[in-house]
């Protein structure tokens, strides 16, 4: 199995450089513009500052969050979006509220790059934030363990689309032909 590159580059939270902010631990980004970290915990910290100023202050949904953190895949972002819900104990179309921001960055690395939360890490990047309300919006996360039917679900929708696309369309593309030639000897007839 490969590694994602978010975990690769020790920035799980997938952040492109699209600020002039000048991330503590930055070595530099990959050719795609991704940002690579000395430590993972750097870029949970640089993450954190990301979902602050890019997202917390436009009060989002879940759906919100889910849909424009990871815009290129909708099947995934639902995914997300439920598991955010649940995680979070919270309607999908509900403003996140204050105490639950808190819980956010795990679920999000997680399904950003596959990173598996580590509380330690997530406490250690958090007392490293630059000011006190950010540290009071993350402080205190749960530990968040991923509904394992609902990933593996959209995992094996996906893989068997990927593996079958081919025979999937032809076959389709086989079967109109069928049907065609079947209705036109029934108007021979």
């Amino acid at each position: 199995m490969s590694i994602s590159r978010g975990l690769r580059n020790n920035n799980p939270l997938i952040i492109n450089q699209s600020s002039p902010d000048p991330w503590e631990g930055l070595e530099g980004n990959d050719p795609d513009g991704l940002l690579i970290f000395n430590t993972d915990i750097d870029g949970l910290r640089a993450g954190m500052i990301n979902l602050y100023k890019g997202y917390y202050w436009r009060g989002p949904t879940i759906r919100q969050l889910s849909e424009r953190y990871l815009p290129d895949d909708p099947v995934y972002n639902q995914v997300m979006s439920a598991e955010l819900s649940r995680h979070l104990e919270l309607d999908e179309d509900v403003s996140i509220p204050d105490e639950k921001w808190k819980d956010v960055p795990c679920v999000v690395a997680y399904f950003a790059s596959g990173w598996e939360c580590d509380l330690d890490k997530i406490n250690q990047a958090v007392e490293r934030l630059p000011s006190d309300n950010m540290k009071d919006l993350f402080r205190n996360a749960k530990e968040y363990k991923p509904f394992a039917p609902a990933v593996k679900a959209v995992n094996d929708k996906k893989s068997f689309f990927e593996k079958y696309k081919t025979f999937l369309i032809y076959g389709g593309i086989g079967l109109l032909l069928l049907l065609l030639l079947v209705a036109l000897r029934k108007k021979k007839k």
